[in-house]
C-alpha cells in the first residue's frame, strides 16, 4: 500500500485511519501488508532497518533513506526520507497554497515504494499493488508504463482506492514527459483532465480495480454533482469500480476501555459518559451546572469545508443557535467557516 497518510504518524483525516486499522485488519486474517509513507517533519521513526537508495522517475532524481518498522511479523511501515521534499511546515500546503513541487514529491513516494516492492518481491511474492488517493495515482501508471523496470511486479495486481474526490492531483502537462511518461498518457481516455495532467485519473484509467469508502459514496460519485468531472470516468469501470465501507478500529474506539477518556462506560452502564460530558464541557470553559449537563452537547469534529456540509450549517446556523443546546466544533479549514463557527 503507497499512501500520503498513516496514523498515528501524520493525519489530517480518514485516510491516516483507514491506512491504520486495514493493514491491522488483513495481518489478523493472514496477509502480508507493507505501507509506504513519506516521512514527514516532526515524525519521529522507530528504530529499525535503514536502507539509502537513490530513486530515479524520468528526469527527477532523489537520495533518499528508507526507515523500515515492522509493527508485526506480517505487518511492516516504510517511511520515505528524503527532507528536500518532505520536510516541510505541512503534508500538502503551505499558508494555504499547494506546494508547487507536490508532483515531484509524490512522484517520488511512488517510485521509492514500487523500487522497494519490487526488491522484497523477488523474496516474497506481492499480488496486491493498492494506491490510496491521488497522491499515490501515479503508482498503477508507473507499473503500465515500465513494467521491465519492476519486474518482480509483473504479476501484480493494481487496486487505487478514493478517499476523496475533490483532490485530483491535477498539474501542467509538461509534468508528463518529466516523470518518464510518454504523450500517450496525456489523453483524454488516460489521464489528461481540461487540459492538465491529473495523477488521479490516471491511477482510474490504470488500476485493475477502482474502490471507494462507501457503496452509496460509489453511486454518488456517478452523478455530475458529486462526481467533480469524474463521473464519466467512474462509470466507464463498470462492475470495477465499487465502494467498501470503511471500518473502524472498534478497540481503539471502545469508550469501555479507552484510556483517553475521563471516565469509562459501556452499554451496560453509561455513568461514565455523564463524567465525560462534563469533562469535556469543563474544558471549554462551558457551564456544567445540571441544567447544562442535562442539554444536548452537539460535537463536529472535521474538515471545515462546504464539502463536509458547512454550507448546511450556515444555511441553518439562526436556528441552530436558538436551539437549548451545547455546541462544540473541532476542525480547521476555509477561512469563512472558522469564523461563522467564532
Amino acid at each position: 500500500m503507497v499512501a500520503s497518510e498513516v496514523a498515528p504518524w501524520a493525519k489530517t483525516g480518514g485516510l491516516a485511519d483507514v491506512l491504520s486499522s486495514l493493514p491491522e485488519a488483513l495481518d489478523t486474517l493472514g496477509h502480508r501488508v507493507t505501507v509506504v509513507m513519506p516521512r514527514y517533519r516532526g515524525v519521529v521513526v522507530p528504530t529499525g532497518e535503514v536502507i539509502a537508495r537513490t530513486v530515479q522517475i524520468g528526469s527527477i532524481r532523489h537520495d533518499v533513506w528508507c526507515h523500515i518498522t515492522r509493527l508485526s511479523e506480517r505487518r511492516r511501515v516504510i517511511f520515505i526520507d528524503c527532507p528536500e521534499l518532505f520536510d516541510r511546515d505541512g503534508y500538502y500546503t503551505t499558508r494555504g497554497q499547494d506546494f508547487p513541487d507536490n508532483a515531484e514529491r509524490f512522484a517520488t513516494l511512488s517510485a521509492a515504494a514500487l523500487d522497494i516492492a519490487d526488491a522484497t518481491a523477488a523474496v516474497e511474492p506481492i499480488d496486491i499493488v493498492h494506491a490510496h488517493d491521488w497522491q499515490a495515482g501515479i503508482v498503477p501508471v508507473l507499473l503500465r508504463a515500465h513494467p521491465a523496470r519492476w519486474p518482480a511486479l509483473a504479476g501484480a495486481a493494481t487496486v487505487i482506492t478514493i478517499h476523496n474526490l475533490l483532490y485530483q492531483g491535477n498539474f501542467p502537462k509538461a509534468i508528463v514527459p518529466t516523470l518518464g511518461l510518454g504523450w500517450e498518457w496525456f489523453t483524454v481516455t488516460r489521464g489528461e483532465f481540461w487540459g492538465q495532467f491529473s495523477f488521479l485519473k490516471a491511477g482510474l484509467t490504470a488500476s485493475d480495480y477502482v474502490t471507494t469508502v462507501s457503496p452509496a459514496y460509489a453511486r454518488e460519485t456517478l452523478r455530475p454533482e458529486f462526481g467533480y468531472g469524474f463521473e464519466g470516468v467512474l462509470a466507464s469501470r463498470g462492475e470495477r469500480y465499487l465502494g467498501i465501507l470503511n471500518g473502524i478500529d472498534t478497540r481503539t474506539w471502545d469508550p469501555a476501555s479507552d484510556e483517553w477518556l475521563p471516565a469509562r462506560f459501556g452499554q451496560e452502564s453509561l455513568a461514565g459518559k455523564r463524567l465525560c460530558k462534563r469533562a469535556l464541557l469543563e474544558q471549554y470553559r462551558l457551564p456544567v451546572g445540571d441544567d447544562a449537563l442535562e442539554r444536548p452537547l452537539v460535537g463536529m469534529v472535521s474538515r471545515l469545508a462546504q464539502q463536509k456540509g458547512l454550507d448546511l450549517i450556515e444555511a441553518a446556523s439562526a436556528a441552530l443557535v436558538a436551539l437549548d443546546a451545547t455546541w462544540v466544533f473541532l476542525g480547521s479549514g476555509e477561512a469563512r467557516y472558522e469564523q461563522l463557527l467564532r
